[in-house]
């Protein structure tokens, strides 16, 4: 009987030590993910619960760093998935990342607007970029990404793009802001010259001399840099897109966009996004009963149903027409056509038909 109950004693202790079973713990999930070709709905699962229900209550969260980087590799939403449970691993157990935001950049692409799991894929993209450690040449350089894909994305696509520009113009204004407010000299390089500061023991003829030559050079650079656009959107690396060298010209091109909600979109970058009293972040994920009406699952039936659904204060109850607006009954296009035989061969025709 003493024997017994000192066993029990002993298991009970034992189970009781937070240390055990968390070292138990660890090494159960460290041995899981080392078996090799997971199902894809199996590996979401995996890497969807990783930061909450294996990263806080490891041992070492450190080690499965491993396993996040060769599941980011995959690509696609997984990858999406993974580079979530990287980032809690950066910013709250100090793990040396630094090409997060270079696979977050390669993780965007043409796809990324049709794929099934876009939801979720945009809000982590979006809790990405909202963090402070995000440098300003890649806050340019995704500004400059999402505007290239803005041009071929569908309308949801589009706008959705256009939040993310203007969430990261607010966020990183000394950055992206001189995307949209270059002068010629920042241009054309950086290499321009005041012509106010020009020396005062300088003779008028000198400076106006001068002021001819800096004005020419100023517009041959001018034209120079608009020739093409200095933005590498096939490079890899955001440092290397010369996305600063830029400017935001896809969003000029979105203001004859065939869907209005993009253009009002386009015309809310118009307003002075350096002032933060002024505006404010375009929610993306949306919450709570917004959930449904999110931008990162919006699709053409979503937008289809909200266009429909708007109650429009006046509606034209009257078509009417000023004289004859037909394109083939003008004298002068037949004239000029060479269908004047034509149409009185088929005048005739009816005629005698009539008969």
């Amino acid at each position: 009987t003493t024997t017994t109950t000192t066993t029990n004693v002993v298991s009970k202790i034992s189970w009781m030590d937070g240390v055990k079973r968390r070292r138990a713990f660890s090494d159960a999930w460290i041995a899981f993910l080392r078996l090799p070709n997971f199902p894809e709905d199996v590996y979401r699962k995996i890497l969807a619960r990783l930061h909450l229900d294996v990263i806080p209550h490891h041992v070492n969260p450190v080690l499965l760093c491993d396993f996040c980087v060769s599941s980011v590799n995959v690509g696609g939403l997984i990858g999406m998935l993974a580079l979530h449970a990287l980032f809690v691993l950066v910013t709250r157990h100090n793990l040396e990342y630094p090409k997060f935001y270079d696979r977050l950049y390669n993780l965007i692409n043409e796809d990324s607007f049709y794929a099934n799991g876009r939801r979720t894929f945009f809000e982590l993209a979006d809790v990405f970029l909202k963090s402070p450690a995000l440098p300003g040449y890649c806050a340019a350089a995704f500004c400059k990404k999402f505007g290239r894909l803005s041009l071929s994305a569908p309308p949801a696509g589009a706008m959705l793009c256009v939040s993310f520009i203007h969430n990261l113009m607010r966020r990183h204004p000394k950055s992206c802001l001189p995307l949209i407010h270059r002068d010629r000299d920042v241009v054309g390089g950086g290499g321009g010259v005041n012509i106010d500061n020009a020396e005062e023991d300088n003779t008028a003829a000198e400076r106006d001399e001068n002021v001819m030559k800096r004005k020419s050079s100023n517009n041959t650079t001018h034209r120079r840099s608009f020739d093409e656009d200095p933005y590498d959107f096939s490079t890899k690396d955001p440092a290397k897109s010369r996305a600063l060298e830029s400017s935001l010209w896809e969003m000029t091109a979105l203001e004859n966009h065939y869907f209005p909600q993009v253009t009002k979109l386009v015309q809310m970058l118009r307003m002075d996004l350096g002032d933060r009293v002024k505006t404010k972040e375009i929610d993306i994920s949306g919450g709570g009963a917004e959930a449904q009406h999110s931008l990162c699952s919006a699709n053409y039936y979503s937008l289809l149903k909200e266009e429909l659904d708007v109650r429009l204060k006046s509606v034209a109850l009257k078509h009417g027409t000023i004289g004859d607006l037909g394109l083939f009954h003008s004298d002068e296009f037949v004239s000029a056509a060479g269908f004047g035989e034509l149409i009185q061969w088929k005048e005739e025709e009816e005629e005698d038909f009539g008969r």
